[in-house]
């Protein structure tokens, strides 16, 4: 009887132990990409081969970032794998705030994923993320509005999406035919980004910011007349991502760009209101481009990586394969997939979104860029709601960021 009592009681303990062992925690986003439905099936399904508990959390996208270095700054760490924006790879390589892959990965493991894409989370020669979403917006309009004005096709330049704006106002279908989201939040450097190429410039460009000139002026001047002749919603200015989708698939939107995700609400008729006329397109560029671009757009990439400090390495690495693997994207058709080798079976829409990445254009890839799109952003919505001149804004932009970015080189250097 005792030995029964101790062999029960061994068995216990291993079984605890494994368990314990089996068991991360996952920081993921609830905004754009595969939604939470999404992921917590493919968590279920994860348990049910594997045996391994994954605990997840879903964010909105502005409380990402500080989650991320407070679990790095816990004495014990409150993740183990984090969605990672590409926009915070630098910075996320300098604090150690998650480790490298390379030796964890073999090189076979990357060469179905496109160049662009895998270089979004390679810094200092090492890959501090593996590539999961490729995350990028689109343009989107309501096909039975145009109609209704008389218009037989969605536009093809800013300038024609500008005066199909004001047909449809002068007639009356729509009191604000465009929305999009331009609140102070990261998205606002997103759609400076795509505007400012869709104007003929990049806004990072020869390793140097390139915004202050006038094709940023040109750009601010665009956005800053839209809402001024209220073709733009005045709302844009107060409007995150999630609201946009909601105002476009009630039908109270004519054209706008979002990520990719609010395509599959717009075709979900237990959700949206325009499943028929709502349509994706190739975003419009300026007929004034110079360089005679077919389209543009911004890249919202996001990858997963593991935090610095996680104790459970080995798991994490388990997890990550598992959630990128072919499966999980043939499965979740709503995004684009990572891999080049699944491309050619997307059919119809899907195409559009793939011809829609190979415009895709990135915002800095710098160790400080979150500081440099904070004030970027802050002077451009002023100058939209006329408190600065285009010019004056991107002018001080430009002065207050080389000035911290001096403060931090000198620092370093002493």
């Amino acid at each position: 009887m005792l030995l029964k009592r101790i062999l029960t009681l061994y068995i216990f303990l291993i079984l605890s132990s494994l368990s314990l062992l089996a068991s991360i925690n996952f920081l993921y986003m609830y905004q754009a990409g595969y939604q939470p439905k999404d992921i917590m099936n493919f968590i279920q399904e994860f348990y049910e081969k594997t045996g391994m508990v994954v605990n997840v959390k879903f964010l909105l996208y502005d409380d990402m970032y500080e989650n991320i270095l407070v679990s790095r700054e816990a004495s014990k760490p409150i993740y183990d794998v984090v969605l990672v924006d590409l926009i915070w790879v630098p910075d996320f390589a300098k604090k150690k705030v998650v480790i490298p892959l390379n030796d964890l990965l073999k090189d076979d493991e990357f060469a179905d994923i496109p160049h662009k894409i895998l270089n979004a989370f390679t810094y200092d020669g090492k890959l501090w993320a593996f590539p999961f979403l490729a995350n990028i917006q689109h343009f989107y309009y309501n096909e039975a509005i145009l109609k209704r004005a008389g218009i037989s096709h969605p536009p093809k330049t800013l300038e024609e999406m500008e005066e199909d704006a004001r047909l449809i106002k002068k007639k009356g279908l729509m009191l604000y035919p465009i929305m999009d989201s331009w609140n102070d939040k990261e998205v606002l450097t997103c759609e400076f980004t795509w505007l400012l190429a869709a104007f003929g410039e990049d806004v990072f460009k020869n390793g140097q910011l390139n915004f202050n000139n006038i094709i940023g002026v040109r750009t601010i001047n665009y956005m800053k007349r839209l809402l001024d002749e209220g073709l733009m919603n005045p709302l844009s200015l107060d409007t995150n991502e999630n609201e946009l989708r909601d105002a476009f698939v009630v039908g109270d939107v004519a054209f706008t760009t979002n990520w990719t995700y609010q395509y599959r609400y717009m075709k979900d008729p237990s959700y949206s209101k325009v499943v028929e006329e709502s349509k994706i397109g190739l975003i419009p560029v300026s007929e004034t481009n110079p360089l005679h671009l077919g389209s543009v757009t911004v890249s919202g990439y996001q990858g997963l990586g593991i935090m610095a400090n996680s104790k459970n390495i080995s798991e994490s690495l388990q997890f990550i394969k598992a959630l990128t693997s072919k499966e999980f994207y043939k499965k979740n058709t709503n995004e684009i997939p990572i891999y080049k080798s699944l491309y050619p079976s997307l059919k119809n829409d899907s195409r559009i979104k793939i011809e829609q990445l190979s415009y895709a254009h990135d915002r800095p890839k710098i160790e400080d860029y979150t500081d440099i799109s904070r004030i970027l952003r802050r002077y451009i919505r002023m100058a939209l709601i006329g408190l600065l001149t285009p010019e004056d804004a991107l002018s001080k932009a430009e002065k207050e960021i080389n000035s911290i970015l001096k403060i931090k080189y000198q620092k370093v250097k002493n």
